[in-house]
């Protein structure tokens, strides 16, 4: 058998190496990948269904509190007024201060919040001053969290977790308090936050709920732990009444299990036969819910018949083809690299309508595509850059005019115009912060926070100018819309104080979304005028890569023609040599390509010491070889906070600057 491969032609022993390889490669990579695809869909559809649970868990839960705060809230607020009420008669005379006190507490206890809940008052020092439980009253409960945090705030919605005397297991509680400054009563409604179930109304969840799909038929629902239905796109009462076998089997392992992955056979209404599901539940033991997100196997795993198909299909189209092409390569395999050395050379300019033409649809075809798309993109991003910047220039031209007309009438400048007390809180702002931030006139009258308007940073930025004693400052935010999209505006903005305090704030806000677009748009354009520099340098390295290869394949054709009787080794030696040197220049592409694409800024803890290996690796590949690169890092990592992308465009902007030094502006 080895002797009848050594006397084969080289054409045949190419097609009969390259045939055996390429069906054990095809076999082993179509495996790998379907077992791969099959493992990410599954870990995908599992992620899918959690994130959906999760999100209609805290979907539940804050809709929950909501309800359940502003029941306490109420309840807190009318205590309050009833309190005030009795001391307004004390300070008239009416009663004196202990009988106020006195029907103050009747009041209180005379109530009910929930089923066990109860109103009590402590003061600022964390004792129990009105408690309905005897012997209570005078106490101090400044060990609880809960209590300090009460003393802290004084006002406002708490949740905590309390275990009364005989309980193994704390349960979770809410309050509302409200603070009473005369007799120093923090007032506090508290309940069980289970006694509040019935005020969650399941219209308000339903639609989102019933809008979750996963695959086609697949759906969100809600039960208890007794198997009644809360939520379900088809199905109501109680799923142990139903009188399919599998079906109860089914809803028994749900409601026992509660939380966690099930997978079960369900059959839905109007389905000839039951099919296998995958739920994924959470439990809220305070209301004894159990959310679910659930879709059927067949569904999620269609996309892997589509696969199987795919690959069988591409195979065999494989082998043929590489059968009909292993026995002609070898005999037009040089033409096309010659011709392609010519057009490398030939499309080293500054001129970016310069194109190389295809010569086939391998490798060095699609090498001569990515040039002329690269060169494509590059001048149509020019051209579009320089228009984009002319008409933007135009722009802020005519919109000084406007503001410069108009500045008096603040209500019809597109900027946004605020003012704010001490607290931060904003008392005035135009009709365009309306518009850029979706707040409404009945926001600002109940007490819209400048958190509120740009966000979150936003105002911690702003909180470290004002903690400096800045007076005026300028700063850019990111700022959120109430129907879920941002701006970036730049916040113009000025303090004012009194006395040394602070008295409120005074800016105007414009939004500079576009211009961040444009100037992302700018340095795009930079960095492919700095990759059109390094082109050159490129194509002499390509050049010397395809000599190798070339050269190598020259000595190969005067072996077969001379009738000489090929070593193996040799033969595995030099299909070495073309092996790297191809390598090579498809890695000196690839560092092009890396450098050309489009990237959105992102900044994070980078080791600079690793940018610079990465510039040095692509000015070596193309600077002028006369030029020496010379690096120095330190032995030890040297961190910044950047975007690594820009890092490298600067540093090699340094190095193309240098490398003309050198070499073009040189006498």
């Amino acid at each position: 058998m080895k002797r009848f491969f050594s006397d084969l032609p080289v054409r045949y022993k190419l097609l009969l190496s390259t045939g055996v390889t390429l069906i054990i490669v095809l076999g082993l990579s179509s495996l790998i990948i379907y077992r791969v695809t099959q493992k990410n869909l599954e870990a995908g559809i599992e992620a899918q269904l959690t994130s959906s649970t999760d999100m209609l868990l805290n979907m539940v839960k804050t809709s929950a509190d909501v309800s359940i705060k502003n029941y306490l809230r109420s309840s807190a607020e009318a205590n309050k007024m009833i309190v005030e009420n009795f001391y307004s008669q004390y300070r008239r005379g009416l009663i004196t201060e202990d009988e106020a006190k006195r029907r103050s507490r009747s009041v209180l206890f005379s109530q009910t919040i929930g089923k066990t809940g109860y109103i009590y008052c402590t003061n600022k020092e964390g004792n129990a001053v009105v408690h309905p439980v005897r012997g209570v009253e005078g106490r101090s409960f400044i060990q609880h969290e809960f209590v300090r945090e009460q003393m802290k705030r004084k006002e406002g919605y708490l949740t905590y977790e309390w275990k009364n005397p005989g309980e193994t297991v704390p349960q979770p509680k809410a309050l509302y308090m409200t603070h009473f400054q005369p007799w120093d009563w923090i007032i506090s409604v508290s309940s069980y936050r289970s006694e509040f179930i019935h005020l969650i109304n399941v219209s308000d969840i339903r639609g989102t709920v019933l809008s979750q799909r996963f695959g086609k038929t697949g759906y969100s629902y809600i039960i208890d732990s007794k198997g009644n239905i809360i939520v379900h796109p088809s199905l109501t009462g109680n799923l142990k009444d139903f009188g399919d076998p599998g079906q109860r089997d089914a809803a028994l392992r749900i409601v026992k299990q509660k939380t966690g992955k099930l997978v079960y056979n369900w059959q839905n209404p109007g389905e000839k036969k039951p099919r296998e599901k995958i739920v994924i539940m959470n439990y809220i033991p305070e209301f004894d819910w159990i959310v679910a997100s659930s879709g059927y196997t067949d569904e999620f795993y269609e996309p892997l018949q589509q696969l199987r198909n795919m690959i069988i299909f591409v195979s065999l189209l494989a082998i043929v083809v590489v059968f009909i092409l292993t026995l002609w390569i070898s005999s037009v395999i040089t033409n096309p690299l010659k011709k392609l050395m010519d057009y490398f050379a030939a499309g080293v300019t500054d001129d970016f309508s310069v194109r190389m033409q295809s010569p086939s649809k391998d490798e060095i075809g699609r090498l001569a595509q990515y040039f002329n798309i690269f060169m494509e993109k590059l001048q149509r991003y020019s051209d579009s850059l320089h228009a984009e910047i002319l008409e933007h220039k135009q722009a802020e031209k005519a919109l000084r005019e406007s503001e410069e007309r108009y500045r008096s009438l603040t209500d019809n400048t597109p900027d946004i115009i605020y003012e704010t007390d001490a607290e931060l809180k904003v008392t005035y702002l135009n009709r365009a912060g309306y518009q850029l931030t979706g707040s409404s006139p009945a926001e600002l009258g109940k007490g819209l926070l400048m958190k509120d308007l740009i966000g979150a940073a936003g105002s911690d930025e702003i909180s470290r100018y004002i903690d400096q004693k800045q007076v005026k400052f300028l700063a850019v935010h990111k700022i959120p819309h109430k129907d879920g999209h941002h701006i970036f505006g730049e916040n113009n903005c000025i303090a004012i104080y009194e006395d040394g305090r602070l008295a409120g704030l005074r800016g105007s806000i414009r939004d500079i979304t576009e211009k961040q677009k444009l100037e992302e748009q700018l340095l795009q354009a930079q960095k492919m005028e700095t990759v059109g520099t390094l082109a050159g340098g490129l194509a002499h390295d390509f050049n010397n890569v395809l000599g190798g290869i070339v050269s190598t394949l020259s000595i190969l054709q005067f072996e077969v023609r001379d009738s000489r009787q090929i070593d193996p080794e040799k033969l595995k030696k030099r299909l070495d040599i073309m092996d790297k040197a191809g390598q090579r220049a498809v890695d000196m592409v690839q560092q092009l390509l890396t450098l050309s694409r489009k990237q959105e800024t992102r900044f994070s803890p980078i080791d600079l010491n690793t940018t610079i290996l990465n510039v040095r690796n692509i000015c070596k590949n193309t600077f002028d070889k006369s030029i020496e690169i010379r690096i120095h890092v330190s032995g030890e990592k040297a961190i910044a906070y950047a975007d690594a992308s820009h890092m490298e465009q600067a540093l090699l902007n340094l190095c193309v600057n240098a490398s003309h030094a050198m070499t073009i502006m040189r006498p």
